[in-house]
């Protein structure tokens, strides 16, 4: 089934960039510690102004990094088989429990390297449907510990691998992507997702990349004007 690009929001991205990337990532992964009760209340959602303002820039992520080229919005070549929970999500073509009110996203390489990347995604509405959506997705990615991604002519084995979120707001996922290549190759991409009120941050990539900047993509997501 193919999917929808609004549907898989908060998927996309990661997916599409290691598809074209397929090389091995020497990041080694780091299990993070386990997020707090969630806490669901209400709060403002912040104008695309104010959320741009809180994305990570360069400068905040210190020495060796670079802006790196956004991803292009459509992705229409890329389908996926073998797990029926994102085949479910993929059919409704309206994809309305993932249409936020705001999305920002900004993308960076370290060192020069295609293969050490990470990749920021912010999203701003109420967050009771913040939390929904974001657990939707996350859940049924780790309903399929294995399933086959399409793009063009290529096939691609995709395995899933829960692993804990770290204490850094009011709730949070995180998964492991395993891409194998029919080199033989793999690569392992990791995907962290954090809710703090009003506001979910994002960071996709090189394991050890993402979990070096989390905290300071969330407090970043926090506390900027």
């Amino acid at each position: 089934m193919r999917t929808s690009t609004t549907t898989l929001a908060l998927s996309v991205a990661l997916l599409t960039t290691t598809v074209t990337a397929c090389t091995n990532d020497s990041a080694a992964p780091h299990t993070a510690t386990e997020a707090a009760t969630p806490r669901v209340t209400t709060a403002p959602v912040l104008s695309a102004t104010q959320l741009k303002r809180r994305l990570l820039t360069k400068d905040d992520l210190g020495a060796g990094y670079s802006d790196a080229p956004q991803q292009q919005a459509e992705h229409d070549d890329v389908s996926l088989k073998g797990c029926p929970a994102l085949e479910q999500l993929s059919a409704d073509p309206t994809g309305s429990s993932l249409d936020f009110r705001r999305k920002a996203t900004t993308s960076f390489s370290y060192n020069g390297s295609s293969s050490s990347t990470v990749s920021e995604e912010l999203y701003s509405d109420q967050p009771a449907k913040l939390s929904a959506g974001t657990k939707e997705v996350f859940d049924a990615f780790t309903d399929c510990p294995q399933f086959t991604l399409t793009a063009g002519t290529r096939s691609i084995p995709v395995a899933v691998d829960k692993t804990a979120a770290p204490h850094l707001g009011d709730e949070g996922w995180a998964q492991f992507v395993i891409y194998n290549a029919d080199t033989g190759s793999s690569t392992t991409q990791k995907q962290v997702a954090i809710r703090t009120g009003a506001v979910v941050v994002m960071l996709s990539g090189a394991p050890g990349l993402v979990d070096s900047q989390i905290e300071t993509a969330v407090q970043k997501a926090r506390t900027a004007n």
